[in-house]
């Protein structure tokens, strides 16, 4: 009897080491994603009146380090889109951000500043909700601080100056940033 219950027990541990590894694999979540060591990257001398803090963040996209005041100013205006990667508001909006910047391609132009999580979680977002603007992603929460953003998603309007227009916590009020930027009924 006492053998039965030996092998018992090791089969039961066995069971529970394998389960608990397939739990923390698939609960880690994210590809890897090799980001370097966060570098030190100047302002270009277009963005020296940025409104932006200077601060590199990854570019999921082109998988490298970009200065995040040189996203503004722009010739065009510019909803910054603030997210992140384990957000289920955020992945519920995709779509609709992904549509809007598509629709409006030329009269608003659409950039999505993530936080939180990891790169690899950042590139399976950007991934998995087929996102075709320049999503950045901040491990250090530098690049939300200037707007007090505390929770996502949430989104600013920038003019084609480079000046903040207004904000918005939870999802994008279309309608407004268009009048706001000037297309006045909403039609581009």
């Amino acid at each position: 009897m006492p053998r039965l219950r030996s092998r018992f027990i090791r089969r039961l541990l066995a069971g529970a080491v394998v389960s608990a590894a397939l739990l923390v694999t698939s609960c880690a979540g994210g590809s890897s994603v090799e980001t370097g060591e966060r570098p030190d990257l100047p302002r270009s001398a277009e963005s020296s009146t940025s409104p932006l803090p200077d601060v590199a963040v990854w570019d999921v996209g082109a998988a490298q380090w970009v200065q995040f005041a040189d996203v503004l100013p722009s010739s065009t205006p510019v909803v910054l889109w603030f997210w992140a990667p384990h957000c289920p508001a955020c992945a519920a909006e995709a779509s609709a951000m992904k549509a809007f910047a598509e629709e409006q391609a030329g009269v608003v132009e659409v950039v999505g500043i993530g936080t939180q999580d990891d790169a690899g979680m950042a590139a399976d977002f950007v991934d998995r909700h087929d996102i075709p603007f320049t999503m950045l992603w901040d491990e250090s929460f530098e690049s939300w601080a200037p707007f007090e953003i505390r929770a996502q998603p949430a989104s600013v309007l920038f003019s084609g100056e480079g000046e903040l227009v207004e904000g918005w916590m939870g999802g994008l009020p279309e309608q407004r940033v268009l009048e706001l930027v000037g297309t006045g009924d909403g039609s581009a």
